[in-house]
């Protein structure tokens, strides 16, 4: 985080700090006032409050996280695998922070006070002995960061799409493509959440780049990129479709014909004495991904052990995680290898 961004993160901090509503109590029964009617002390055009319950403070204020995290519901969702390349693509060019990243990603209710700058009233124990707290952000503050963060992806966006503009290498220009859908599709959600948090502040901001005109030229851009796949060991056809799913995500066509790019793999298996009840095998996969002719890109390699009470199981059970290896290495280091071609540029 550069220095002008800590000082602004400490400066909003202090502001929501020093804007705390007091905390008020009616006549009877000690009720404090914004249990009863929480919009008179936090104003709903000022503020965004929820209320928590739970057996102690800290399961209230998971409560009243989670019921204030449900205003974040937004219709537009980003799926794991790109939000985990954008923070990639985002702290390795430095471009934000990895707590900027997380200011904007909320996977579950303990992270919505992070992403939501949310503070805490004082805790209230009614009289069943139950606690009850408010949680709440003010819209003014949190809303100025959201678009701070808005218009940083946006410039992002634009330069990978410039850089796509004028690469001459079709699998770089596809890889920039890649990269400013992943900002593009991100800043989209934080779009639809600065609308919920500050309206007034959303309907400020330009429209920026459009994700769908970038989905198209990245599909275009991956149809020119045709790839064949060669798979030696796999006599039942198990791990082919696998490594083709992988291939088919960064919407690459299947080819053999017309290839530009290849993915050769191979796996072994075979029995091991590991365990004298049970029947093991040894399992090896590899793959490279590179360019027709012979030069390689990416080179991927795992191995493990499995273990049955017969050697079919075993063998089953081999197949189930050399799949996994896959879908999530095999893939995972691919993706890596587009962002490297992004950000090798840099």
């Amino acid at each position: 985080m550069t220095k002008s961004v800590l000082v602004f993160v400490a400066v909003l901090g202090t502001l929501i700090s020093c804007a705390t509503p007091g905390e008020q109590t009616t006549p009877a029964g000690g009720y404090p006032e914004w249990f009863l009617n929480p919009s008179n002390v936090y104003p709903q055009d000022r503020y965004m409050s929820a209320v928590g319950s739970g057996r102690d403070r800290r399961d209230a204020e998971q409560q009243a996280l989670a019921a204030l995290s449900q205003a974040f519901e937004v219709e537009i969702q980003v799926d794991e695998t790109t939000r985990e390349r954008y923070r990639e693509l985002m702290t390795d060019s430095g471009t934000m922070t990895e707590s900027e990243i997380d200011l904007t990603q909320v996977r579950d209710v303990r992270s919505a006070q992070t992403l939501l700058n949310v503070q805490f009233g004082d805790a209230f124990m009614a009289p069943d002995n139950r606690v009850h707290i408010v949680a709440y952000l003010e819209r003014m503050a949190t809303g100025r960061l959201y678009v701070d963060l808005i218009n940083r992806n946006e410039a992002q966006v634009s330069d990978y799409l410039a850089e796509a503009n004028g690469s001459q290498d079709p699998l770089r220009r596809y890889a920039f493509l890649s990269a400013a859908e992943a900002v593009a599709a991100n800043n989209e959600m934080l779009r639809d959440q600065l609308r919920i948090i500050s309206p007034p502040m959303s309907a400020t901001l330009p429209s920026g780049n459009s994700r769908s005109a970038i989905v198209s030229r990245r599909t275009d851009a991956a149809e020119s990129l045709p790839v064949a796949i060669r798979v030696t060991g796999d006599a039942e056809n198990r791990i082919l479709p696998i490594i083709r799913r992988a291939v088919a995500a960064e919407r690459f066509p299947i080819s053999d014909s017309t290839a530009v790019l290849t993915v050769e793999g191979a796996f072994e298996i075979e029995p091991i004495d590991l365990n004298p009840d049970f029947e093991s095998v040894a399992w090896a996969f590899s793959a490279t991904f590179g360019r027709s002719g012979g030069t390689s890109l990416l080179s991927y390699s795992d191995q493990g052990r499995a273990s049955g009470i017969t050697v079919e199981r075993a063998t089953a059970l081999a197949y189930e995680d050399m799949a996994v290896s896959v879908e999530q290495g095999f893939a995972r280091d691919l993706r890596r290898f587009l962002n490297e071609l992004v950000l090798g540029s840099n």
